[in-house]
């Protein structure tokens, strides 16, 4: 008889942060703050009385005893007892299934030691995570040598209207895997996979599902602990083309447009080139690179200094498009001079 598998709170615990927390659960924050103030929502107060550290990802309510980690909120949430293994089991399924956007049967175990809330201090080696939403503007102190693969598929919606008004049927959006997520760590979002040249996918990047967005919300979440100087977009179908030319664009839309042209093509996923651009653009046999930024300031700011990142492994081009366009919006005939 196979033994039963247990939930391992530990694992639920280093997956799960408080930003994402308060994201499920609509409870707004200065998301630019790693200490904040919010009105309790577990009980009514005048003045924000629960106090919130988004990096230790704990929280403390005032003149009461019920303190924690993000895990501990999430019970009191869902209206549980952070004392009773029933209501922690609960609240880790909604949390790893509605939060952190994984299924519950990877946050197992075989034993049941954790099952008593006396020994849920007792922390294992804290498993890799690639997966929870992070705002670009935010890097960790150093860069590793590549991004962790990630090993699963999250179920989008290839047909939702955000991508109809863009131009995106739904058989393409199947093709380049993107479409709308509706719970997990990328809920409210276009999630975008993205590759490494092999193929390997190495987590998504949401674009919020809407042009108007919330206050404190970022319009591209990014995995947390992901650096996406180390990524370029839609490289692995660029390599399919077989050219020794390569494009580069600022964003998705732009990249599936002229993929769709049969030009190689990769989003850069803003404005700026990296020194792990430039050099796997080389090492992978590419000879010349062709900058197509924008038709804004920021554009047109940005491609000198990427030029030169570039000169320093390949031979470069940069081509402005007319004040206003971009790669996806310019007309066809434009682009007429890649293919």
């Amino acid at each position: 008889m196979p033994r039963k598998q247990w939930v391992d709170f530990a694992k639920v615990r280093a997956a799960l942060t408080m930003p994402d927390v308060l994201l499920h659960y609509g409870i707004n924050h200065q998301s630019n703050r790693a200490q904040i103030k919010v009105h309790c929502p577990f009980h009514e107060d005048s003045t924000p009385s629960c106090s919130i550290n988004l990096e230790e990802h704990k929280f403390k309510r005032f003149g009461r005893e019920a303190n924690g980690n993000a895990l501990d909120f999430a019970i009191l949430m869902e209206g549980g007892d952070t004392t009773k293994h029933e209501d922690r089991h609960e609240a880790a399924r909604v949390a790893v299934l509605e939060i952190i956007g994984d299924d519950l049967a990877n946050f197992g175990k075989g034993e049941a030691e954790d099952d008593n809330p006396a020994n849920s201090g007792r922390v294992k080696a804290k498993p890799k995570k690639t997966a929870t939403p992070k705002d670009e503007s935010v890097s960790s102190a150093s860069t590793p040598a590549e991004n962790a693969v990630f090993d699963r598929v999250l179920k989008l919606d290839h047909e939702h209207s955000f991508l109809a008004e863009r131009g995106i049927e739904p058989d393409v959006a199947e093709e380049f895997g993107i479409g709308y997520c509706s719970k997990g760590i990328m809920k409210n979002r276009i999630a975008f996979p993205i590759h490494r040249p092999s193929g390997e996918c190495v987590g998504y990047v949401g674009r919020w599902a809407d042009e108007e967005v919330p206050e404190d919300t970022v319009r591209y979440a990014f995995p947390k602990g992901f650096h996406k100087s180390l990524e370029l977009w839609n490289i692995h179908r660029a390599l399919t083309l077989e050219k020794k030319f390569l494009v580069l664009v600022e964003g998705y839309w732009s990249a599936i447009r002229l993929h769709r042209l049969g030009i190689p093509v990769v989003a850069l996923m803003g404005t700026s080139v990296s020194e792990e651009q430039a050099q796997m653009i080389r090492d992978l046999g590419y000879k010349f690179a062709i900058l197509l930024l924008d038709g804004d300031d920021a554009g047109r700011n940005a491609t000198k200094e990427a030029s030169f990142v570039l000169s320093q492994h390949v031979y470069v081009r940069s081509i402005a498009l007319p004040d206003g366009e971009k790669p996806d919006s310019v007309e066809e005939g434009f682009l007429s001079q890649f293919t």
